[in-house]
Parts: structure tokens; sequence; C-alpha cells
């Protein structure tokens, strides 16, 4: 296992300077994004008051629910930053959306975001005050990146029968850098480098203890009590080993799993689905398994 110092008052400074740089990059990807039934801001009273906003595809219908934790190395991203995505998520899925602005790194390290997320499902199981409609059998709970990791993390964490399933897409499960995939696409050349993952994992655990470190690596936890899952991986992406061996632990277990690997596609692909034909083809196989498996139709 990998040991991790906690972060210097320089390092943790770079990191919120480069939260400021992504805010700006992300206002840009979400320009013209695509119009919505209903778009609110709402605030989930439990645990921390946690702001969300719920994006409606259509209203006065009965809906699956995904909470959804945004990616962003843990330490970026808000309820800005996947706005276009998760519209058209919801659009295509044909599925409520509710993303949560969970607490970020280094200011509030594992398992902060994890118990965020968490403060919102039981809020939505026990009082619906978010979604009056919510479809019976069809609360999920999903994320990209970082984001898959806090929404695996709560899963594991929920009593078994308190969501229906998970949807993760090129998740960070474990922090460890020796995998195939970081050897393969680590250099950065298709984005995300295994010095960021580096970097990233040390401003989630921000910890010396071998202790947290083992508690935030997801591969090592009882997976056999875990829901249908749902994995996306990328090929040209170093955390692909990742969902790989996550997808191969649990079908061992006999957990009901469905992965696949989006071809020539590189890590947070998804949030640039309109930029090549490759990706809007992959979003569009992707959207259509997500709709059925929200449907209950797989």
């Amino acid at each position: 296992m990998t040991h991790f110092t906690p972060l210097t008052e320089a390092e943790i400074a770079a990191l919120r300077l480069e939260r400021l740089a992504r805010a700006r990059d992300d206002r840009a990807i979400n320009e013209n994004a695509p119009p919505i039934a209903h778009v609110e801001d709402v605030v989930a009273p439990a645990g921390t008051g946690v702001r969300c906003r719920l994006y409606l595809p259509v209203r006065h219908r009965s809906l699956p629910l995904l909470i959804y934790a945004h990616g962003g190395g843990w330490a970026f991203g808000s309820l800005d930053s996947h706005d276009r995505l998760l519209r058209q998520l919801a659009i295509s899925c044909e599925i409520a959306v509710l993303s949560v602005d969970y607490r970020l790194s280094p200011e509030h390290p594992f398992p902060a975001a994890r118990d965020d997320l968490i403060a919102v499902v039981h809020t939505i199981r026990a009082r619906r005050c978010l979604l009056n409609n919510l479809k019976a059998g069809s609360l999920f709970v999903g994320g990209d990146s970082a984001g898959a990791h806090i929404a695996l993390s709560a899963a594991l964490q929920l009593e078994p029968g308190t969501i229906d399933g998970a949807f993760l897409f090129y998740g960070a499960f474990r922090p460890g850098f020796t995998a195939t995939s970081h050897a393969s696409f680590g250099s950065g050349e298709f984005g995300l480098s295994t010095a960021d993952m580096k970097r990233y994992w040390a401003a989630y655990l921000n910890s010396a203890s071998h202790h947290i470190c083992e508690k935030a690596n997801l591969l090592a936890q009882d997976l056999h009590n875990l829901p249908n899952m749902y994995i996306e991986a990328a090929q040209l992406d170093p955390l692909l080993s990742d969902s790989l061996e996550l997808a191969e632990a649990l079908r061992c277990l006999h957990v009901t799993c469905e992965c696949t690997v989006s071809n020539g596609m590189h890590h947070g692909y998804l949030r640039h689905f309109e930029t090549t034909i490759e990706a809007r083809v992959h979003f569009r196989r992707l959207t259509g398994f997500l709709k059925s498996c929200a449907a209950g139709s797989r």
C-alpha cells in the first residue's frame, strides 16, 4: 500500500489555485447546456445540510432517481462542473438526477464526502422530501472518477436494500499505482496521469495513517452485500485496472455486475461526449443501457 503524508501548506495553496482555474474551465464546458423540464437547487436537511441540484426530465411523473457524486479528484468540482452532463443523463435515461455538492479535500479529507452522500441517501429514503414521485425500487447512487469512489464507498456503508444499484464511471477505487493501466496510460499523454492521481489521493486521505489508507482501498473491502453494479471504464485511462479488478471481484462473489470498456476513450470523456463521433456513440450506448437498468428491464 502506498504511503501518503499530510499535505504541506504550500501544496494545499496550490490545490486551491488549481480549483479556481478548473472552475473557469468548467464554465466553458457547460455553456449551452440542454434545456430540461425542471432544475432546482435544494439543501438536504440531514447531516451537514448538503447542497444538491435536482434535474427532472419531465414533471408530475414517477421516476427512478440517481444520486450523483461528481468527479474532480475529490478536490475539485461543484454542482456547476457537471451540469451539462447530468442534464443530458436525465433526459437520455429518463431519470431524475440529484447532484450532491459534497465537501472537498484537502479541507475535508476522507470520509467526509462519503458521509455527505450517505446523509443525502438517508434523507431521500426517510422523507422523500426532494422528490415526491420517486419510483419504487429505483434508487441508485453513482459518480464518475473520484465520484465513483464516493458512490461505491457509500454503497458499502449503507444497509443492504437501501439502494437498488450503483452506476460507476471510470472510478478510482484504490490508492495504488502499480496496476498495468498505470504503466500503459499513466504518462499524461491521454489526460489524467499517475502523478495526478498521487496528488489527488494524498489530498483526499491527507493522513499518514495506514488505517485510513486501508479504509479508502475499496477493492480490499467486503463487497458481497453490494446491490447491482454497473461499471463503465475508459480504455486509455490509468484507472482502467481499477474498474476491471472491481468487476472481477464482484463476479467472484456472485454480485450482479455489468462492466463495459469504451474503446479509444480517455478518462473523463463523458463530460466531453459531444466532441467526437466516437464519444457520442459511446454516450448513446451508455445512456441506453442505463435507461434500461433504471426502468428495471435488465
